[in-house]
């Protein structure tokens, strides 16, 4: 099996590592940051997602993701100090990291948190019933139970620009993967206790937006709070107009870095 981290580069001057969200890839950040982007950008698609096709041996954890990438950033020989850019469990992976190298990270970028230091959390309640489900009884079966689920329906009747977060995840190339994220990811944390991020000195930015029931607002404010040198900016609801969402993003991503 090759464990390598597939990825993509772009760019030169300082390095940006941009991670994206459960279930994504590299594009996701690729597709939202400019060609002319003033860093040398890498891309990873994180184990387990895209054409990185392996997983922990084991068990899926923060600590786990946030060892294989630093491995990898030595792999490509980067030894000194780096930029961080997350997206949802990206950002988990991020302060992960930060926690356990801080002194190698320039400055954190923490796109829509959907953890905290609670396992299990309940916005994420739905990756784990559908991972769970789609183990037992295959894609189609899966889809026909998701429309008799009840965390599904209230997602659905609450914010129905979210389904297409978890229809996505059935779409994943390799189920036996994809399966073990959904399900093993929510039961993960990013830091044990607020105290074990408190003292971070890299400086922060942390966006979050309303109209995102499994990234809620108050998990990026909370996480701001959290940590003594983060500034939190409410962008566009993703879900609303991901064009607007997007240019707000990249806006404050290039006036923060």
């Amino acid at each position: 099996m090759n464990h390598q981290i597939q990825f993509s580069e772009r760019g030169t001057g300082p390095v940006l590592v941009a991670m994206h969200g459960l279930g994504g890839d590299r594009t996701q950040w690729m597709n939202m940051l400019p060609d002319d982007f003033p860093f040398r950008a890498l891309f990873p698609d994180l184990p387990g997602h895209g054409q990185t096709a392996w997983l922990a041996p084991e068990l899926c954890t923060f600590d786990w993701y946030a060892g294989e990438v630093w491995r990898w950033l030595q792999s490509l020989e980067i030894t000194g100090p780096v930029h961080l850019a997350g997206i949802s469990m990206g950002a988990g992976i991020a302060l992960k990291m930060a926690c356990q190298q801080p002194d190698r990270i320039q400055k954190l970028v923490l796109v829509r948190p959907a953890w905290l230091n609670e396992p299990y959390p309940e916005n994420l309640a739905i990756f784990v019933r559908t991972g769970k489900k789609w183990a037992e009884s295959g894609v189609a079966d899966t889809l026909a139970w998701l429309q008799t689920d009840e965390v599904f329906m209230r997602i659905k009747a609450e914010n129905p620009a979210c389904l297409s977060s978890i229809y996505g995840q059935l779409e994943r190339p390799i189920p036996k993967l994809a399966i073990r994220t959904m399900v093993e990811m929510p039961g993960s944390t990013p830091y044990d206790s607020p105290s074990d991020i408190g003292e971070l000195p890299c400086k922060a930015l942390v966006l979050g937006n309303r109209e995102d029931i499994l990234h809620p607002l108050r998990m990026a404010e909370v996480t701001a709070r959290y940590l003594p040198a983060a500034q939190f900016v409410e962008v566009f609801p993703r879900y609303i107009s991901p064009e607007k969402h997007t240019r707000d993003v990249v806006t404050q991503l290039l006036s923060f870095l």
